[in-house]
């Protein structure tokens, strides 16, 4: 190090490494190169820029992480850069993938991210701006999301808004009926933030299931559960209480008009025992939550009345609190119009620690009520 004999390696290692990489193409060929650049780390990669400064020396920012560095700068990375600006294809994720992974140990980790941030996310922003949803055969998780591991979710959150946009837009003539929307979204539930993903499918998926259900027909004699089924395919990724509310507004006041006819007409009761099983089994991925127990609760109630004789009801709703797994936190919205009625106050002590946005999203739980964005602004 004294007598700078580290200058003299590199000007043997220059030569020998720039004939071993003139033809190298660092996206068909990752690891190559690896075994002839890593030996000459531990004899490069001395701190002489230390050395050099304590003997008054001035280093160029070039030289000021030592040769070996100056080596990967000068004949490295030019490589790489070309290769991934011009050459490379970002839906082939596994060729760079393995680049990085090939030089993990020979190209310090500021370098990988200087190549991430200025060659490999700026190509797959481009690519994700020409990808349509409509026309390509490859779904877009299979060449983005092998990315995360590397690029990390956080750096990646600019992807997501163009791609919720896109996914929006192919959903606006999608029919419950076809499931490719179910196997399209999936893939994102733990990838976009719950709260932009709820939004998207109060957005584009419960309003259609909705329709459906409005049109569904409850007929004992010959039943078609294919709406059923296809609202309840999205259990697990339509947050329970969004399912619940839409059977409680559109399926169980025409379930419970049903078996009142029914109870009302000198009915087999051994066949509304089995209706009643066979719908709670349907039910069953809702039947564990309290407002749809009360629901059915209901129409056990109903079945007593007409077992006693008594002229056959429908028992009144029972308000009871939804059970959220995680509370909802992207519904609510206000108009930026001031109102011109003032809006109910509740005790201060049960909401002077929320934000607005989250006040009115615990009064609209307290009171049942479904709320749904009206803009992106809270306050």
């Amino acid at each position: 190090k004294l007598y700078k004999l580290s200058a003299l390696v590199y000007s043997l290692a220059f030569p020998l490494i720039k004939k071993h990489l003139h033809n190298w193409k660092p996206h068909l060929n990752p690891a190559h190169g690896v075994d002839v650049v890593l030996p000459w780390k531990s004899l490069l990669d001395n701190n002489e820029s230390v050395i050099a400064h304590s003997y008054g020396e001035s280093q160029s920012s070039s030289d000021q992480y030592g040769l070996y560095h100056r080596l990967l700068y000068d004949l490295v990375l030019p490589k790489i850069r070309s290769s991934l600006s011009t050459e490379w294809n970002p839906r082939d994720h596994e060729s760079v993938i393995k680049l990085f992974e090939a030089w993990r140990e020979a190209i310090p980790e500021y370098m990988k991210q200087n190549i991430l941030q200025t060659l490999v996310l700026p190509k797959l922003s481009k690519e994700v701006d020409n990808w349509n949803p409509r026309t390509d055969t490859v779904p877009i998780h299979q060449w983005l999301h092998p990315w995360l591991p590397t690029l990390g979710l956080k750096r990646m959150e600019p992807l997501w808004t163009p791609i919720r946009h896109k996914l929006s837009l192919c959903l606006q003539a999608w029919h419950p009926s076809d499931r490719s929307a179910l196997a399209m979204l999936r893939p994102w539930k733990d990838v976009f933030e719950p709260p932009q993903m709820e939004a998207m499918l109060v957005r584009c998926i419960l309003p259609k299931l909705e329709l459906e259900m409005k049109k569904f027909v409850v007929n004992p004699q010959q039943q078609n559960l294919d709406t059923i089924q296809c609202v309840l395919r999205w259990q697990g990724m339509i947050p329970e209480h969004h399912l619940v509310v839409l059977f409680q507004n559109e399926f169980f006041p025409k379930w419970l008009k049903v078996l009142q006819a029914w109870l009302s007409n000198s009915p087999n009761y051994d066949e509304i025992a089995r209706w009643y099983l066979n719908w709670k089994q349907l039910l069953e991925p809702l039947v564990k939550n309290k407002m749809i127990q009360g629901e059915l609760n209901r129409a056990l109630a109903m079945m007593n009345e007409a077992l006693s004789g008594e002229p056959v009801t429908i028992p009144p709703m029972q308000p009871v609190a939804p059970q959220f797994s995680t509370p909802p936190n992207v519904y609510t919205g206000i108009d930026n119009k001031r109102r011109e009625t003032p809006v109910h106050q509740a005790p201060r002590d049960r909401y002077q620690q929320l934000s607005l946005k989250e006040a009115i999203q615990q009064l609209a739980e307290e009171k049942h009520i479904l709320c749904k964005l009206t803009n992106k602004r809270w306050n």
